[in-house]
């Protein structure tokens, strides 16, 4: 998630514009592989102070992204939250720190 949020399917842009559900999204591919809680995902996206209808309202952004993402295997409904399942490769921040550690260790071995 270095530089801006994009989101491609079928090689078009498919990326949410709506403040929230940007938010979730990016809030999911950071945890990428692993399920975030709801009262996790609520709290992010409106701190202490949620609406009444805030689980409601995540059931719908999840839809919303579920019909973006076209793919009903990659975005998960777990026990009491969700899971992004998307391979390293499919996010610019794993690529980054893989080629990081990989810089790192030639680096150590003097091959600057």
């Amino acid at each position: 998630m270095l530089g801006p949020l994009c989101v491609s399917r079928d090689g078009g842009n498919v990326t949410p514009t709506t403040p929230k559900l940007r938010a979730l999204l990016t809030l999911l591919l950071l945890h990428h592989s692993r399920v975030v809680q709801i009262p996790e995902l609520i709290e992010e996206l409106w701190g202490s102070r949620p609406p009444d209808s805030a689980a409601s309202t995540v059931q719908t952004y999840v839809y919303k992204l579920r019909r973006i993402i076209g793919d009903e295997n990659v975005l998960l409904t777990r026990s009491r939250g969700y899971q992004l399942r998307i391979t390293p490769e499919d996010l610019d921040l794993c690529h980054f720190e893989r080629l990081s550690e990989q810089g790192s260790r030639l680096l150590a071995r003097g091959d600057a």
